[in-house]
């Protein structure tokens, strides 16, 4: 049997680059993808998201940083994620620049649904929210129980915190290889924050 490592997928915010800040126009229920739910149904054909202008950036990369914790992806990363066995939902997204053009590449959500109850809480360091005691707010240290993640997952979200990727050592190589930009991985011991 393979043994794979964990890491944890962000999209990190950085001045030169896009970021958006805001839900597409015309969705309803965004929550859901926050808490690894179905999204179908909810989005637009021809859903639009804008640069914020807040942010001057403009470069693009194959991760574009956002707010929302969504991954919102390259063609490129696109397809790559869609040969992979993980339950996901994917819609296309048109992004706006900051003068509010259409943006010629091609952007997708690519959206996770579920979430994988693999958490250690004994051994992780993490902060929970006073309002909702069952939510974590943010790992100091995060420890899996790997035996618990089903063998064919390489992307899903944590139970505890449904913001959190988590991404296995050969779809990282597969990343890396294909030269994707703009996403950061964390080894688990690292602190996350939403």
């Amino acid at each position: 049997m393979v043994k794979y490592d964990f890491y944890v997928l962000t999209v990190p915010s950085r001045p030169q680059f896009g970021y958006i800040d805001r839900d597409p126009k015309g969705a309803s229920k965004t929550f859901l993808v926050g808490e690894g739910k179905s999204f179908a149904g909810h989005l637009p054909d021809d859903a639009t998201m804008a640069l914020d202008s807040k942010h001057k950036g403009m470069k693009l990369e194959d991760f574009i940083s956002n707010s929302l914790s969504w991954l919102i992806v390259s063609e490129k990363v696109r397809a790559l994620l869609a040969a992979e066995p993980n339950p996901c939902e994917v819609y296309p997204l048109q992004v706006l620049d900051l003068k509010g053009r259409p943006i010629k590449a091609p952007y997708f959500l690519v959206h996770p649904v579920g979430t994988v109850d693999c958490v250690d809480l004994a051994k992780s360091e993490y902060d929970r929210s006073a309002m909702e005691p069952d939510m974590i707010l943010g790992f100091q240290r995060v420890v899996l129980h790997q035996k618990k993640i089903p063998p064919d997952r390489t992307l899903f979200r944590l139970k505890e915190n449904p913001r959190t990727y988590i991404v296995r050592s050969d779809l990282v190589d597969k990343l890396t290889e294909a030269k994707a930009a703009g996403l950061k991985i964390l080894d688990l011991d690292t602190p996350v924050f939403i």
